[in-house]
Formats: structure tokens, C-alpha cells, sequence
């Protein structure tokens, strides 16, 4: 087989790879270029010494007590050193796992070249997503868990009865530590799984939909919440910490009520990172995919809404309530879906565009 043969048999998995070793280049750019700043020096400060038992609710880096990046980075921050290299190593893996689950998501739902390039392509340059990659805060990992919950929400929602009990136990575990790993998990799981339960109903009704996700629900939902509440219980810090601070919420970003439009670009802005490479450009996919008459436009108006502008929504009241800053780190995990939302959105363009001109290809009977 030539390479160009080749090439064309497995262009999918050529441009994943591409931008993958490009995009993890990039991170560890990022990484050799700057110091451990101030948040991450606290976070280390935390993980040294000691194991701390994880029943115990304890700040292991941000102002909740969720322990899932504690217990991470622990093994190697107490075995293999403290350097920014070394300390970072589990990042490193959450980095790649990230490209593999994108790649994952893209090889289930996309179809064309062009979508998978621009999803690996918005993933790669995104500056957001490559500063906190190889950063030592519960933030790298986010985007990871953001991707990997969608991948298993389906397989879920679709097909829990079928799994073997292995699989079942796996995927169950892997639930139980993103939502011990930072407070946002159960947003994610439950964002995820409400999406695919949606989109089941549309074949069977809820109550079919609840009945089979019972155990799923029985096991894995009700020792997930449990575990939730008891870490969300251990933050103590009030509304009051932050304001005597002299911190309000729209330091970094307009405040809607008074310029909403100017809110809205920003947030759309750093879900991309359109300050190179004309990205800002690709963002147009989603009116596109929007007005286009194609099967998927409901299941993407959905992920767009519950997956994209829901969770974004939640973070901004959350901080508004506690007047703690609204800041792009914060839907970190967002925006590693945004980036399979919109090679999502393109490749449904183009899929249109190919049906539309083979259909005008093909001559009508009689004419030939």
C-alpha cells in the first residue's frame, strides 16, 4: 500500500496524532517557559508530607475539600520530587488521555476530515487549555473528565444493562473519583448523563428511560451524592471571606446586567482563544449546523445549550452568590467541549454540503 493510500484510509487518525504530539508540545512549551506561581506553590505545599486519610475534609488547594487531585498527585509528589517537571507527571497522562477521548468522541459522532481537524485543532491552540494542561491545580485534569463523561454518559444511558459486571465496575469508578476529584464533577456527570437521558427520551418515554437507569442510579448516583455532600460540607468559607477582600465577581470580565453583549463575546471568545490563527471564524459552524435541515441539529441545539450554556450559567451564579471572581479557569471543562461542538457542528456542514453535491451529481432518470 502506497503512503498516499494510506494516508487516505486512516486521514482521521493521521490528524488526531498531528495534533495531539503538536498540542502536547505546546503544553510543555508553556510548562518550560514560566515558575511555579503563587496558587500552584500553595497546592504543593499541601500535597508534601504526611498522607492525609481522605475521610478527613481538608483545603487541598482550592477553597473546597474535594481530595480526587490530592490523591493524584500525592504518589508522585512524595516519591519522584517537587520539581514543576516532576510533580506535573500526572497531567502529563490526563493531557494525552484528553486527545484519546476527543479522538474517541470524533470517531463515534463525526464523519469528515474537516470535523475532526477543527475539534484536534481548537483542543490543540487553545491558550486556556494549554496553560492549565501542565499546571499543579485540580484545573488540568477537568478538561479530561469533561470528555470522558460525555464518552461514557452514552454508553450509560444506552446500554448499562448490557455491560459486563468489569465494565460496569470501571465506568462506575471512574464516575466515583470525578466526583471526588473537585466539586465541579457532579456538575459534569450530571450535565452528561441529563443529556443522553434527553436524548433517549425521544425514542422511549422518561419513565423507561429512569427504570433502566435505576441501577446505575442505586449504586453508583447514590454513593457519588453521598460522597459529595460530605466533602461540599467541609467548605467553610462564606460570602463574607471574599468580600472583606475587597473581590467582586466582574474584576475580569463586564459585568451583564450593564453590558451583556460585551459578557457574552468575552465568555465565547475564551472558549476558543480566538486571539490567533483566525479561530474566531470557526464559531460561525454553530449557526450554520443551527439553520441547516440536517438530523442532528436537536441533538447539537441541545449539547449547546445543556453542555455549553448551562454549566457557564451555573458557575456565574455560584460566584455571584459567593462574590468570588467569574474567571475563564473556571469552565476550563467547558471549553474542551466546545472544541467537540464545533468540529461537530462543521462536519454535520459538511456532510450536507457532500449530499447536497453528490445528489446534483447524479443525473436524473431519462436525462442521459
Amino acid at each position: 500500500m502506497s503512503l498516499i493510500n494510506l494516508f487516505k484510509k486512516n486521514s482521521h487518525l493521521f490528524a488526531a496524532l498531528f495534533f495531539t504530539f503538536l498540542g502536547l508540545y505546546l503544553r510543555f512549551k508553556s510548562l518550560a517557559a514560566r515558575d511555579l506561581w503563587n496558587d500552584e506553590i500553595y497546592q504543593l505545599s499541601l500535597t508534601v508530607g504526611r498522607f492525609k486519610p481522605l475521610w478527613h475534609r481538608f483545603t487541598s488547594g482550592d477553597f473546597t475539600c474535594f481530595p480526587g487531585g490530592y490523591l493524584l498527585n500525592y504518589p508522585f509528589v512524595r516519591f519522584v520530587g517537587t520539581n514543576k517537571w516532576c510533580i506535573n507527571i500526572p497531567h502529563y497522562f490526563a493531557a494525552i488521555f484528553g486527545f484519546f477521548f476527543l479522538y474517541l468522541l470524533c470517531k463515534r459522532y463525526l464523519k469528515t476530515f474537516w470535523g475532526f481537524v477543527i475539534a484536534f485543532l481548537i483542543l490543540c491552540f487553545n491558550r486556556h487549555l494549554i496553560f492549565h494542561s501542565f499546571e499543579f491545580r485540580p484545573y488540568a485534569v477537568l478538561p479530561t473528565l469533561s470528555l470522558a463523561s460525555f464518552y461514557f454518559s452514552e454508553i450509560v444511558v444506552s446500554r448499562w444493562g448490557q455491560l459486563s459486571l468489569l465494565k460496569k465496575f470501571l465506568i462506575g469508578a471512574f464516575f466515583i473519583f470525578m466526583i471526588i476529584y473537585h466539586a465541579y464533577g457532579l456538575v459534569i456527570a450530571g450535565l452528561c448523563l441529563s443529556y443522553f437521558m434527553i436524548m433517549e427520551a425521544k425514542k422511549s418515554p422518561y419513565k423507561d428511560v429512569l427504570k433502566k437507569m435505576r441501577p446505575f442510579f442505586l449504586s453508583v448516583g447514590v454513593l457519588g451524592s453521598l460522597l459529595f455532600i460530605w466533602y461540599a460540607s467541609g467548605n467553610i468559607l462564606h460570602r463574607a471571606d471574599f468580600r472583606s477582600g475587597n473581590m467582586h465577581t466582574f474584576d475580569y470580565y463586564p459585568n451583564p446586567s450593564n453590558d451583556f453583549i460585551h459578557f457574552i463575546r468575552q465568555v465565547f471568545a475564551n472558549l476558543m482563544d480566538h486571539k490567533k490563527y483566525g479561530q474566531k471564524h470557526l464559531a460561525l459552524g454553530i449557526w450554520i449546523a443551527f439553520l441547516l435541515p440536517h438530523k442532528d441539529r436537536f441533538k447539537q441545539a441541545g449539547f449547546f445549550l445543556l453542555l455549553i450554556v448551562l454549566p457557564i450559567l451555573l458557575i456565574l451564579t455560584a460566584d455571584i452568590f459567593s462574590g468570588y471572581w467569574f474567571l475563564d479557569r473556571q469552565f476550563v471543562w467547558v471549553m474542551s467541549l466546545y472544541a467537540f461542538f464545533l468540529g461537530w457542528c462543521w462536519d454535520s456542514f459538511f456532510v450536507y454540503l457532500y449530499e447536497r453535491l453528490r445528489t446534483r451529481a447524479v443525473p436524473k432518470p431519462g436525462t442521459v
